[in-house]
């Protein structure tokens, strides 16, 4: 994957708000996704799970399954 590739991955990610929450989340605690989503009234466990997969595609987290 070229830089450039990685860099709008990166910009992608960061675009959503909740998005930027998310990693706020996480920077400090790891969570499952049950606990994340128990932190976001607006959304629920499918979406925190599609939001993490387009972080973890931007290599901004790890995910542990």
């Amino acid at each position: 994957m070229s830089n450039e590739e990685m860099e709008n991955r990166i910009f992608k990610a960061l675009a959503a708000p909740v998005r930027r929450r998310i990693l706020d989340a996480l920077k400090d605690n790891t969570m499952t996704t049950g606990e994340l989503a128990d932190q976001f009234d607006e959304i629920d466990r499918t979406t925190v799970m599609q939001h993490l997969r387009v972080l973890e595609a931007a290599d901004l987290i790890v995910s542990i399954k």
